[in-house]
């Protein structure tokens, strides 16, 4: 079987683990390398070394350091509270 030299965005998305969506940021801003052979609204296709490009650029964070450096900030409930009165149903509630 011959190499691939294009994937869809659907093979892209399942091969490198990433949503489809983020794929179409990446193409709007110009860090992923995209053909559409129609025009706008036409298929989408990514080069095979494109794909390559973006597997080589992107490490996973446990490769560099342990797992136990890694610190995840877990937002609290009063930091993720938006400003302004508060719902009709909290309102004489001691929650």
């Amino acid at each position: 079987m011959s190499p691939r030299s294009h994937y869809s965005v659907q093979e892209f998305s399942k091969i490198v683990g990433i949503s489809q969506a983020s794929i179409h940021r990446y193409k709007k801003a110009g860090t992923l390398r995209t053909i559409q052979l129609g025009g706008p609204r036409s298929r989408i296709l990514i080069p095979a070394d494109a794909l390559e490009r973006y597997l080589a650029t992107t490490a996973a964070p446990s490769q560099d350091k342990p797992i136990s450096s890694v610190s995840v900030d877990i937002p609290s409930a009063e930091s993720t509270r938006r400003s302004g009165p508060a719902p009709r149903w909290r309102r004489g509630r001691n929650i």
